[in-house]
């Protein structure tokens, strides 16, 4: 339950952080497209299931940023078609820093003191109305599984990589495996250093 309560509380303080303001200085047109992941995925009822989630551009929260305080990226595609909409299948990567390579789940950032510190990859799935949320998570112990960003483009352009690995649930004792998983997606303006 401490647990849940630590990853809720990062969870929420992480989507405030999105909401910072962006450096001005940068583009405010978008061309990088849509934002969509798609991936396959076994366990927690699941099997051999391919999803593909795709984010609407109108939503503010399909995209990539970067935080410069803290040299980390994330990565967000949701498949709510309104701002008031919760998401029913969503995405959450956390990359360190800003530009093309591999890092393992869990690998800490070099910069360790932002409010999120490691590799991380956070998914909500609905099945059958139920959803569920699964994690890389360091509150669980390392989880294999690996993160490639084989594109870091610049403002406003597309952003792409490749991912796979093990994601543990946060309601239950369930395990999912992702393999063959890829995004793309547009990179928004960095977040403004305060």
């Amino acid at each position: 339950m401490k647990t849940k309560l630590i990853i809720s509380g990062a969870l929420i303080f992480l989507t405030g952080l999105t909401a910072c303001k962006k450096d001005s200085k940068q583009p405010s047109n978008i061309s990088g497209g849509d934002a969509t992941v798609t991936f396959t995925v076994n366990g927690g009822g699941f099997t051999n299931k391919l999803i593909t989630i795709n984010g609407n551009k109108e939503v503010s929260d399909n995209e990539l940023v970067y935080f410069p305080n803290w040299d980390f990226s994330k990565i967000v595609i949701s498949d709510r078609s309104s701002e008031r909409e919760n998401a029913e299948n969503e995405i959450d990567i956390f990359i360190e820093g800003k530009s093309t390579g591999s890092q393992d789940f869990g690998t800490k950032f070099s910069n360790g003191t932002g409010p999120q510190e490691d590799v991380n990859v956070i998914l909500t799935l609905t099945k059958n109305s139920q959803r569920s949320t699964y994690a890389s998570d360091y509150a669980f112990g390392h989880s294999e599984g690996k993160i490639s960003v084989t594109k870091f483009s610049d403002v406003g352009d597309a952003v792409e990589g490749d991912f796979k690995g093990a994601l543990h649930s946060q309601e239950t004792d369930d395990i999912i495996t992702i393999s063959s998983g890829h995004f793309i997606l547009p990179r928004h303006p960095d977040v403004a250093e305060h």
